[in-house]
């Protein structure tokens, strides 16, 4: 079986809660949806890793990625979905805004360790 990591846009309000499994956070998530998949059995078994180059919080970066693109392009960073109607066909399609920070999760083993991905 063939497997690998699916990159998607990071949700930088939400993201270093959902990381660390900080129990503010899973409670809100279970009292929102009902339930979670969160396991409190195994939350001290949770790591996660931030490359020491940001240590900033991701809002902040994203915020400063914002500036450097106007700075070298002169022009604001898409960031937000646009709905558009196609001239062609007349049918109404979204073309996605850029997303800076993207986040992905890795399939693991139980002997998986956090330094197997220093390469990643």
């Amino acid at each position: 079986m063939k497997t690998g990591i699916k990159f998607k846009p990071c949700n930088v309000g939400t993201a270093d809660a959902h990381n660390r499994r900080l129990r503010a956070y899973c409670e809100a998530v279970a009292h929102k949806f009902g339930q979670t998949y969160f396991w409190d059995a195994y939350r001290h078994l949770n790591v996660s890793w931030r490359s020491p180059a940001y240590p900033k919080p991701l809002p902040d970066v994203l915020e400063d990625l914002k500036v450097l693109v106007k700075q070298k392009t002169g022009r604001a960073m898409q960031c937000k979905d646009v709905e558009y109607t196609d001239r062609k066909t007349g049918r109404k399609r979204k073309r996605s805004g850029s997303s800076a920070i993207r986040e992905g999760c890795p399939p693991i083993k139980p002997d998986t360790k956090i330094k197997d991905f220093d390469r990643l």
